[in-house]
């Protein structure tokens, strides 16, 4: 597939749902290579005039965003052909990832820690003053702070909405591109890219902030199984679905 770089109204824009340690910073890295874009793309979606300039100038787009959202709020201000794209992980790897992001930040230095605000350092403070090798201390931190950690993956490509049938997610999943699992980055990125692209090296790699054996125990094995279906059915089905995902 070649894929046109400019922005012209026919050419395709490609837009990446980046969910956070998913491996989108390394997507972002490879994207930047291949054409102009704008990352956090959160940044201006309550600045209209800025959004549209950077639909209008932009190869690709990528933002913290739900699909949803993105796609509500970028279609009126576009006639380009809008491309889809995002990266799935496995949900238990993707809720230890983001739990260990939050251990580690402090140790990342006063200028990354104090970049958040009092709700995120409070956090961190929080998950590294607990026992975490224990699977109950782990689970309170995770029930306390549901909206940050659990069923994420699900509340970015699928909608607030539960109780989603697995046909629905196949079908929501069909509205994407490229769905790129773990780390088999290089189809999707070839995709959006029009050019082969080998396997990238990882950036943004979180550092090992406490023994992640907790996340595999059966208590929380049996407590994910509940909270954290939907990702867990989101990844079962992205994981069945036909071509469109690169595994």
């Amino acid at each position: 597939m070649t894929v046109t770089h400019n922005n012209s109204p026919s050419a395709p824009l490609n837009i990446l749902v980046h969910i956070p340690k998913t491996a989108g910073t390394t997507a972002n890295a490879v994207l930047r290579q291949h054409g102009t874009g704008v990352k956090h793309i959160e940044r201006f979606l309550g600045k209209p005039a800025r959004l549209t300039r950077a639909i209008t100038r932009s190869h690709w787009l990528s933002g913290h965003v739900p699909f949803e959202t993105l796609r509500d709020r970028i279609t009126p201000l576009t006639q380009r052909p809008l491309r889809w794209f995002t990266i799935l992980r496995d949900p238990v790897a993707q809720l230890a990832s983001h739990y260990n992001w939050w251990f580690e930040v402090y140790a990342r230095g006063p200028h990354s820690f104090y970049r958040y605000g009092r709700y995120f350092r409070d956090l961190s403070r929080q998950i590294r003053s607990a026992d975490n090798s224990d699977p109950q201390a782990v689970i309170a931190i995770l029930r306390e702070h549901e909206p940050l950690f659990l069923n994420m993956q699900a509340k970015f490509i699928l909608s607030p909405r539960p109780n989603w049938t697995s046909a629905e997610i196949t079908t929501r999943l069909t509205e994407f591109d490229s769905v790129a699992l773990g780390s088999a980055l290089s189809p999707m990125l070839t995709k959006m890219t029009g050019t082969v692209i080998p396997a990238p090296p990882r950036r943004n790699v979180a550092r090992q902030g406490f023994d992640r054996a907790v996340f595999q125990t059966p208590h929380m094995a049996e407590f994910l199984q509940q909270a954290h279906g939907r990702d867990m059915a989101l990844w079962r089905a992205a994981n069945a679905a036909p071509v469109q995902t690169d595994k």
